[in-house]
């Protein structure tokens, strides 16, 4: 990829045949991380291990009727068996289909079937074989990466914070179903608590990640509530140099929801969990359409809701916003992450005396374990294998920083100490930093920024480090780097010290935030992004990201769930949206006073605000949606559109209802009717029409107060305007071999640093075709459709050795056509070739 974040860059192009669907080639980020001192509390995350191209592929494979989710959304009325059967009818299907392939000497490996939340089917195939796959007409794609892992492992301590809530006496079956990296054994208060379930990745090593959610969980739930532990996630990489991350696929977390729909495997979903909290996100892939998209809101028509964390990846600079998947899918609760609340990262006293000075400061501890210690300080200066003309301090971000020129260790069993930016070098992840010297034999790691007001980026997520790693800002930074380039330097440094991440309610600087790809307001809600979990030893872990908060808020829905019991799913939802409090105001408010208007940034950054389970319990009046979306509007003109909002009164009693719309001043919203009368048990429909003229923001927001009985609610109302959605597209560029052309690589969409934030273009969907000198198609060289979904990336395609024979011209040209996720198109062509 050529435009990438500077922490964490896209991997290369994949010499995967693009008729293959153009497997996507890279991601990053999870959700959770340790953080820093004197800002922001909430991890941001980081690298990921790149997906190497190999001679096969893992795809999946949708079928197309229904899976049995979306045959019940649709209306099906089925019974038990009826459902039972229904699912043996989808599978009988991709059996029928698999066998089918296997004839025409298609080798499939490691098949997973699907029927409840979508259908059809993921396995690993060769991509020699891949067109015999995209023969049948169906959607063919790869797999997708998901991340959301911690730094370390966790030792043994409770999260202070608990809701009141009084348990009921005799639970039906898991509160929650915990779809993550699975709950270690072994963990003070978990093991009474969690119930495991099956390995869906097949076994490996990593229960981090899913043994803090776990810990989060039992901390959010009334005593007597369980968890259903679904192991969908495990630890890849640990190549020297890099970080271990625990991360899920996508056909991974797909038999993680069939699952949680249906406990017992037996096609009846009665036994369906009521919430299920997905601790995974894939960064850049908030596709509304995807498979896990799907899923989600097949799984909501079966009786589970879906919560998901927003990611970590803080606000965007383009026309979207960076809320990865699922969080981005209608249907999925979306949870952001809110610091200044909760307690905070360790701090660490850290002291630096040598024959040329001294310094002392206080640092955060962003990774690792540390204990008082007296070490030899040093920094990565002079000649080394790196730079063997030498020069300033080394940034450390690679393993020969660590060596002199004749390869002789410069740092081990010291601490290290290293500038954020190098000259030539920029700044490494910091889980760069934190591998190379680890292997290299350090004791500890300082990174040192002299700029205050620059919040250092703590251990990106996942990438666990053997060596503490301290974080130091301002003029005692420069001091340090000072201090340890003295021969002889010796560095004292404390034991942590762990303290309240106090300040301002507010959303965390690196918790995603809306519009979706669809542009559509995200995230849903936001709740306290920082915990302290046990995990087996004597003290705390400090974890913090938007899984934290994403298991808060699924505590509550499962609270709210037990509760009610009568609510759907995304009725659970909406009364946790439309009752919740806004950081800027009590969201629908009653008496005299004028209901709050959100903000875009608002809106767009904390949803609805935090949830009150309190006041989503006494909800009477439950809304059809808690974001009222309209289409983008053309912006420079005059322009009127109309909505439809269903209000349930889902009460005995007869409800009189009020309602007050108010907007920003760019637009002006109305509703009718405004006071009306509703019988018990009865659905209101209610027009919501919006206007607005030429001068109207990109995005506005409004909000609809409703008062009646039961706590009052507030449905938000969103109205983006068009955008150029004109996607990102290289030229092409043609591959050769011996003189001859034999294939074309190009860019897709981009992923850019800008000074607000993420730049993220993604493509819906792309076409290859091959095409002769007058501009015909010879061959379409991508599925029927082309190949949806497509994320950031760099691609390659080589013709196969039969349609590289029949070419026999002038003129060639290979065409990419992308198609934006907001509209829009671009095409580009190669230059030409004869043959």
């Amino acid at each position: 990829m050529r435009s990438t974040r500077q922490r964490a860059p896209l991997s290369g192009s994949a010499r995967l045949a693009l008729a293959a669907l153009l497997a996507a080639m890279a991601a990053m980020a999870g959700c959770g991380s340790p953080s820093v001192t004197g800002g922001d509390s909430i991890a941001r995350d980081g690298r990921s291990p790149r997906i190497a191209a190999t001679d096969t592929v893992r795809v999946l494979v949708e079928m197309r009727r229904p899976p049995l989710g979306e045959a019940v959304a649709a209306g099906s009325r089925l019974d038990p068996a009826g459902m039972r059967a229904y699912v043996a009818s989808l599978n009988g299907e991709v059996g029928a289909l698999l066998g089918a392939l296997r004839a025409k000497g298609v080798r499939l490996d490691g098949v997973v079937q699907y029927a409840r939340v979508w259908h059809g089917f993921a396995a690993t195939v060769r991509t020699s074989d891949l067109t015999k796959v995209q023969a049948l007409g169906l959607r063919v794609e790869p797999v997708r990466r998901f991340y959301g892992a911690l730094a370390r492992r966790p030792r043994a301590a409770r999260d202070p914070a608990r809701p009141a809530s009084r348990p009921d006496p005799r639970p039906s079956g898991p509160a929650v179903a915990l779809l993550d990296s699975g709950v270690a054994g072994g963990v003070r208060g978990l093991g009474a608590r969690v119930v495991n379930g099956p390995d869906l990745t097949g076994g490996g090593p990593g229960e981090r990640h899913g043994t803090a959610m776990a810990a989060v969980l039992a901390a959010s739930l009334p005593p007597r509530e369980r968890i259903l532990s679904l192991r969908v996630a495990r630890r890849e990489g640990d190549a020297p140099g890099g970080s271990a991350t625990e991360s899920a696929t996508t056909d991974q977390v797909l038999a993680g929801l069939e699952r949680a729909v249906d406990p017992g495997g037996d096609g009846d979903p009665s036994d369906a969990v009521p919430v299920a909290l997905l601790g995974v996100s894939s960064p850049y892939a908030g596709f509304d359409d995807s498979p896990e998209a799907q899923a989600v809101r097949a799984a909501a028509a079966l009786g589970t809701l879906v919560v998901a964390p927003a990611g970590n990846d803080g606000a965007g600079a383009g026309e979207f916003g960076t809320v990865g998947s699922p969080a981005a899918a209608r249907g999925a609760l979306a949870v952001g992450a809110l610091d200044g609340a909760g307690p905070g990262v360790p701090g660490v006293k850290i002291g630096i005396a040598a024959l040329g000075g001294r310094a002392l400061a206080h640092g955060a501890l962003l990774g690792g374990r540390v204990r008082s210690a007296r070490l030899p300080a040093v920094t990565l200066s002079g000649p080394s294998q790196a730079n063997p003309q030498g020069g300033q301090p080394a940034a450390g971000g690679s393993a020969l920083d660590y060596l002199t020129v004749d390869a002789r260790p410069k740092a081990r069993r010291r601490l290290v100490v290293v500038p954020f930016h190098a000259r030539g070098e920029g700044a490494p992840p910091l889980a760069d930093r934190a591998a190379a010297a680890s292997d290299s034999g350090a004791a500890a790691l300082v990174v040192c920024q002299p700029d205050s007001g620059h919040t250092l980026a703590p251990l990106p997520a996942g990438a666990g480090s053997r060596i503490p790693v301290i974080g130091v800002t301002g003029g005692a930074a420069t001091s340090m780097l000072d201090a340890a380039r003295s021969r002889g330097a010796i560095a004292f440094v404390s034991a942590p010290r762990p303290h309240s991440a106090g300040g301002a309610l507010r959303v965390g600087g690196s918790s995603s935030r809306g519009p979706t790809y669809a542009l559509a307001p995200k995230p849903d809600l936001v709740a306290n992004g920082t915990a302290l979990v046990p995990t087996g030893a004597r003290s705390p872990q400090f974890v913090s990201g938007t899984s934290v908060a994403a298991a808060r808020v699924a505590a509550a829905a499962a609270i709210l769930r037990r509760r009610r019991p009568t609510l759907k799913p995304d009725q659970v939802a909406v009364a946790l949206e439309t009752t919740a409090r806004s950081l800027g105001a009590q969201a629908g408010s009653g008496g005299s006073r004028p209901p709050h208007v959100p903000g875009s940034a608002s809106l767009l950054a904390e949803g609805g605000g935090r949830p009150d389970l309190a006041a989503a319990t006494k909800a009477q009046i439950v809304a059809s949606t808690a974001s009222l979306a309209f289409p983008p509007q053309p912006p420079g003109r005059i322009w009127t559109a109309r909505l439809e909002l269903l209000l349930s009164n889902v009460g005995r009693a007869p409800a009189v209802l009020g309602l007050t719309p108010a907007s920003a001043p760019s637009f002006h919203l109305a509703v009718f009717p405004s006071h009306f009368l509703m019988a018990g048990r009865s659905t209101a429909r209610v027009i919501v029409t919006a206007s607005g003229g030429r001068g109207s923001p990109p995005w506005a927001g409004g909000t609809i107060a409703v008062r009646g009985p039961g706590s009052p609610v507030a449905v938000h109302v969103a109205i983006p305007a068009l955008t150029s959605g004109r996607p990102a597209l290289g030229a092409p560029r043609l591959l050769r071999r011996s003189g001859s052309v034999v294939g074309v690589t190009f860019t897709a969409g981009s992923v850019q640093r800008a000074r607000r934030g993420l730049a993220i273009r993604p493509i819906r969907v792309l076409t290859l075709a091959l095409v002769d000198g007058s501009g015909r198609t010879v061959r379409e060289l991508t599925p029927a459709g082309g190949a949806p979904d497509v994320l950031p990336g760099e691609y390659s395609y080589t013709l196969p050795g039969g349609v590289e024979r029949s070419l026999h011209g002038r003129g060639y040209r290979f065409r990419v056509t992308a198609q934006g996720t907001a509209g829009g198109s671009a095409t580009m062509e190669s230059p030409p070739f004869n043959r």
